[in-house]
């Protein structure tokens, strides 16, 4: 019998706990001020809109659907993806930065790439996207708890957190320019150091016992923040490892002693003397390269890489193989002559090139793959309802493989009492999983890749530490393409099942001789199954 969350509000709390953290308290106002203010509202809305919420909800779904973490969860979409303030606002000085915060808008940061990956691996940060938490976190709701609600408020609670935080930490930044005289950018403020030098001397400043009385309230709530990221950090590590073949025997508090003991050593690096130094590497690398990788294959797991044995049932295998290849050639396309022209052409001009080849190669191939799917519906008589054949071919090969997942998945969202939800995922969170999430990382990893190669590695960190910086981050990587070409090895026999319709992996066979057609399952025996085109009219 799975743990289950005690209520509804519980879940809710403990998720919002996990995705409000240090980094909310630090590291968004800390890229607002690095960004020139108010003008990184408006990628960080985008990418909170275009990439967090969509990739939310398919984390909590994945978990609460299938009731296991994620490695587990993962392998069921497909077994190959199993790897994947109150005071500040009174202080002198403190109108000139929120100003700052709110009132200046530069524009022309815009056209930098980097800020674009700053704003979406912060939403990706700081709703705990890509840890397997959400996942874990899913788990433990009931299978019909209506997701869709749960991601929106969290997504939102988080980012309101973050943007109040904004106001205390620019006002403490306008009075500490205020007193010594400096223009507001001159101030030396680096990310972690707004929440452990800058709020301190803030609160050095205030007069009386209020100064005292804020301290302990301070610092309470640093506590409270890390602690509550600390818990779901562990419980994202335990609920896989318990899943897992290898560590699965392990009792469950023999697995938390062990990963809070790990944790706690591996901690003590950042307390040593170059602890803010590795703490700024290992969040860049972490954040730019992993986060955005594991998000990539996440969506592209449930939009590209199940149920393909239907789709190509529906269409053919030459064009379903050719619409693949040409649509990921189209996003390389755009992604690697950005990079490569970048240096050598005007931003324009390496945007004009790189959009312009991709975008035709993806169009070509689009019109070509739909042309040969419909031949194949046509000769077949695969028409789905009262589509032609051409129609019929769009459809399938854009939206099918994310369609199905999501009206799998809306058979988990009610009101809470067994009662069908008008909070379900459609055709455009189908169309965000598929093309554009996956596109949107590609993009921006060629856009790190870019920063960090005219920079000469970040920050200008000696080489040594950029390495071992780079190392953990293509450690954490390295084990997607491990466990795809292993996944029989990391998981326990019941995570791989075909556990019939909690089962996306196979869009046609189950083990007890069923056929799913769509969100539906068409029962049949033995020799005798029903062909999939004799159904599809149902599919949709």
């Amino acid at each position: 019998e799975r743990e289950r969350w005690g209520s509804r509000v519980s879940f809710i709390l403990a998720a919002i706990g996990s995705a409000i953290g240090l980094g909310n308290f630090w590291r968004f106002p800390f890229l607002v001020y690095r960004w020139g203010g108010g003008s990184f509202f408006i990628p960080y809305i985008i990418s909170l809109f275009v990439l967090g919420i969509p990739m939310l909800i398919l984390e909590l779904s994945i978990g609460q659907v299938f009731q296991t973490a994620a490695v587990a969860g993962m392998a069921k979409v497909n077994k190959r993806y199993s790897g994947l303030g109150v005071a500040g606002v009174t202080l002198e000085g403190a109108g000139n930065g929120i100003y700052e915060y709110v009132g200046n808008w530069n524009m022309e940061n815009l056209k930098d790439g980097q800020m674009w990956v700053d704003a979406a691996t912060q939403i990706f940060f700081s709703l705990s996207l890509a840890f397997g938490v959400m996942q874990a976190y899913g788990s433990f709701n009931e299978p019909n708890s209506n997701v869709v609600q749960n991601a929106i408020i969290i997504a939102v609670s988080n980012c309101m957190f973050s943007f109040v935080t904004g106001f205390v930490v620019f006002s403490i930044i306008g009075h500490l320019t205020h007193i010594q005289g400096i223009p507001f950018d001159a101030l030396t403020v680096g990310g972690p150091g707004l929440a452990f030098v800058t709020y301190p001397a803030a609160l050095s400043l205030m007069p009386g016992v209020s100064a005292n009385i804020f301290c302990v309230i301070f610092f309470l709530t640093f506590f409270m923040l890390g602690i509550d990221s600390a818990f779901s950090m562990v419980e994202g590590i335990v609920a896989n490892l318990e899943e897992t073949r290898l560590f699965g025997r392990l009792s469950r508090p023999t697995l938390l002693i062990c990963t809070c003991a790990l944790g706690c050593l591996g901690s003590m690096l950042y307390a040593a003397d170059i602890g803010y130094l590795m703490l700024d590497l290992i969040d860049f690398y972490i954040n730019n390269f992993c986060l955005l990788v594991i998000v990539l294959m996440e969506a592209y797991s449930v939009g590209w890489g199940h149920d393909r044995k239907a789709m190509i049932k529906l269409v053919g295998l030459k064009a379903s193989v050719m619409f693949e290849i040409f649509v990921s050639g189209g996003i390389l396309c755009v992604t690697f002559l950005v990079f490569l022209l970048w240096e050598f052409t005007p931003g324009s001009v390496a945007y004009g090139i790189g959009f312009g080849l991709g975008g035709i190669t993806m169009i070509i191939g689009i019109l070509l793959s739909i042309h040969f799917g419909a031949i194949y519906v046509r000769n077949n008589g695969n028409e789905i309802g009262e589509m032609s054949h051409y129609q019929t071919s769009l459809f399938v090969l854009c939206l099918h493989q994310p369609n199905n997942a999501a009206k799998i998945l809306n058979r988990a969202i009610t009101n809470g009492d067994g009662s069908e939800s008008n909070w379900t995922v459609g055709h455009a969170w189908s169309l965000l999983i598929k093309f554009v999430v996956p596109s949107c990382c590609s993009i921006l990893l060629a856009f790190t890749a870019r920063s960090i190669g005219r920079q000469n590695g970040y920050e200008g960190y000696p080489v040594g530490f950029q390495l071992l910086g780079a190392f953990v981050s293509l450690f954490v990587i390295s084990t997607i393409p491990l466990a795809m070409a292993f996944p029989n090895l990391s998981l326990k026999k019941h995570a791989l099942a075909s556990t019939n319709e909690k089962n996306i992996s196979s869009g046609l066979e189950y083990e007890d001789n069923e056929l799913e057609v769509g969100a539906d399952i068409v029962v049949s025996s033995g020799e005798d199954k029903k062909d999939l085109n004799n159904n599809q009219q149902d599919k949709y």
